[in-house]
């Protein structure tokens, strides 16, 4: 039989005590493998250990003694064969023999055990798991009788009156019918209603409770009894309504254009109960925005984790596949800087707003916002102990012109293209510092102007009159035509045709109405615009003729809506159907998401399931048709390209003045004299 590896071990070390030089390098050697493992790790001492590993350790250790001591004893009462009788010649006993015959007969004692042992332990389960059915199944096969068999089988073997029988009888009957209709009830109040009945002093006094509980298979709440009669069904309307009302200002404030924007996407939607909602991400943490409510609702106490479980189901924090794709690229650059101080560990905080709040007085004062307070105005983030001239590197949102080669070979031109990329940038600390400084003073009005916006429009529509109808417009990103199936071809190159979309919400004192004018025409500048806007206007004008107050909101792209075409076509059309006043705000840069985004997610959702359905869509009439059919609560127009055209044409003959600083210019007003 071959040796064991303990037992290898242990002759070798044998042999290396017979020779002492050898023995005492070996100990050497050991002696520095021993130290090797303890600078590696894989030896620690006690004092080293954790609460957990010492506590393993001496378990381990406790183990290792107890198997030595049995092992002792277990030699010790070993029966040792006789004694050979005396003969001429010595007898010399093989010890060495009989110590292998111990291991063997113990090493397979043990295995006896541990099999023993483990047919045990699966016995002990297989008897658990049948003991459990056989419960189960009599509980079922108590259910599944009948009150009469039941009756029978409990007088078996008693003689008893008609009269008794009956009863009992009653009483299986009356206990069937009542666990039958607990089983059935859907409803909470319904199952409280039912064990309201046995509900009873009775049963105490005569000890019939633990029968009930097994019999009518309730709980010792279930059957405890009450001394307020039925009080305990009466809802609390109060509480119910409360919290319909804080759910209804979370929804509001979390819903609100600087708390959270729409996804645009039209599979952007959440469905919970029957209800599809599109998505709302927030643009904060939940903490934060749960201070900024209690801030706004000083009398609301709410905490944080009640104001976590009324959050509304649509509304959630994004996600790695929520990519950002258009944001303010102010925003982003000084946010990277922030990031780069933060990490540095020049700032305590990532957050704009108290980045801001720390170089001013108020950040709800326009002066101090503006930077042209006195007592603010040369304030300035304090940085200690940094090393001006210390190398860095940040990213950076950088835009420059490129040279790109004319498609025309015999023309050779070389046209020049804006090109937007994220580049690293390297520099001292000083420069990083002088840079955050700067771009900080002007991010303050940046965020005062967002904020400001945002409150004033919030104003405005709550203090609408019936002379007043605020536009919230905005192109939504061309939908492509499709068919239900197209060769190969037809989804390549100039076959691929698209439809335009503006979309927009008009408010009002009667409430919100969603709109969405469609044409075929792609142009999205002035001529497009009011081309777009015309039906919508005159809508207002059918709906209530005393309109003469028309506000409009939107972004601010400088080849769109703010542009001195724009703003000439808006001292005129709107004049001319009637309105006295009107007012065009422009939001700040990055800032224009809302209502409109989330319209164009529903049109386009709702085509590209017609198609999937194995419908066609190659124009703008077969879209307008189709979304007319889906009877949805958007109004749809159909725009004209003649009605486009004509803008366009006017625009050409009038020789429009340029508007210096339009690009700084945030609102626009026209009214009649």
């Amino acid at each position: 039989m071959p040796l064991s590896g303990a037992e290898r071990a242990r002759r070798y070390r044998q042999k290396k005590k017979q020779n002492d030089e050898e023995y005492a390098n070996y100990l050497t050697k050991e002696r520095a493998r021993y130290h090797k493992r303890k600078e590696r790790g894989d030896v620690k001492l006690v004092s080293e250990m954790t609460d957990r590993e010492k506590r393993g350790t001496r378990r381990t250790w406790r183990l290792q003694k107890q198997r030595q001591r049995r092992k002792i004893k277990d030699l010790e009462n070993l029966n040792t064969p006789p004694t050979s009788p005396p003969g001429p010649f010595p007898i010399r006993l093989n010890n060495h023999s009989n110590r292998q015959r111990v291991r063997k007969d113990r090493a397979k004692a043990y295995r006896e055990i541990d099999k023993l042992r483990n047919k045990v332990t699966e016995q002990k389960k297989l008897i658990e798991r049948y003991r459990k059915r056989l419960y189960r199944q009599s509980q079922r096969q108590q259910d599944l009788e009948s009150p009469r068999t039941k009756t029978k089988y409990q007088l078996k073997g008693q003689r008893v009156s008609e009269h008794t029988r009956r009863q009992l009888l009653f009483h299986n009957a009356l206990l069937k019918g009542f666990i039958e209709k607990y089983r059935q009830a859907k409803s909470e109040k319904a199952k409280k209603t039912l064990s309201h009945v046995f509900r009873s002093d009775m049963l105490k006094k005569y000890r019939l409770q633990t029968m009930a509980k097994k019999q009518l298979k309730l709980t010792q709440r279930q059957l405890k009894p009450d001394d307020n009669s039925g009080k305990e069904f009466q809802r609390k309307p109060r509480r119910s309504r409360i919290i319909q009302e804080m759910k209804a200002d979370i929804e509001s404030f979390l819903c609100r254009e600087e708390n959270s924007r729409m996804k645009a996407g039209k599979k952007s939607t959440k469905t919970q109960l029957g209800m599809k909602r599109q998505v709302y991400l927030l643009s904060d943490s939940l903490k934060n925005l749960h201070l900024k409510f209690l801030a706004e609702n000083p009398r609301r106490k709410m905490s944080y984790a009640l104001f976590c479980r009324l959050k509304p189901f649509f509304v959630r924090h994004a996600t790695h596949r929520d990519r950002e794709t258009c944001l303010c690229k102010r925003h982003e650059n000084l946010q990277f800087k922030v990031n780069k101080l933060k990490q540095l560990g020049y700032l305590r905080t990532t957050d704009m707003m108290t980045l801001a709040s720390d170089v001013t007085c108020n950040t709800d004062k326009i002066d101090c916002m503006y930077r042209t307070c006195e007592c603010c105005k040369t304030k300035n983030t304090r940085f200690d102990q940094f090393i001006p001239g210390e190398m860095v590197e940040w990213y950076e949102w950088q835009t420059r012109k490129v040279e790109k080669p004319s498609r025309n070979v015999i023309d050779n031109e070389t046209r020049y293209v804006s090109v937007t990329s994220k580049e690293k940038v390297k520099g001292t600390m000083q420069q990083l510092v002088d840079e955050f400084g700067a771009e900080l003073n002007l991010c303050c009005k940046h965020l005062y102007n967002i904020a400001h916006q945002y409150k004033a429009v919030r104003t405005l529509k709550q203090k609408l009159t019936d002379k007043d109808i605020l536009l919230h417009v905005d192109f939504s990103e061309n939908f492509g035509c499709k068919n239900a199936s197209e060769i190969q071809s037809m989804h390549f190159g100039a076959s691929q045709k698209q439809i335009s979309l503006h979309t927009g919400v008009m408010y009002s004192r009667k409430g919100p109405t969603s709109f969405c004018t469609i044409s075929d025409n792609l142009k999205h500048g002035p001529s497009g615009i009011w081309g777009h806007l015309k039906p919508i206007l005159q809508l207002a004008k059918d709906e209530n003729a005393s309109v003469e107050n028309l506000y409009v909101l939107s972004d601010g792209p400088k080849t769109q809506y703010r542009c001195r075409e724009n703003f000439f076509l808006l001292t005129k059309i709107p004049l001319e159907m009637g309105f006295k006043t009107v007012n065009w705000n422009f939001l700040e840069a990055g800032h224009g998401k809302g209502a409109p985004d989330g319209i164009g997610a529903v049109i386009k959702r709702t085509a590209d399931t017609f198609v999937l359905q194995g419908g066609d869509i190659t124009n703008a009439r077969d879209l307008f048709t189709t979304l007319s059919n889906k009877e949805l609560a958007v109004k749809l127009f159909l725009i004209e390209d003649d009605a486009i055209t004509a803008l366009e044409e006017c625009l050409k003959a009038k020789a429009v003045k340029s508007v210096a600083g339009t690009i700084k210019i945030p609102q626009v007003t026209t009214y009649t004299l």
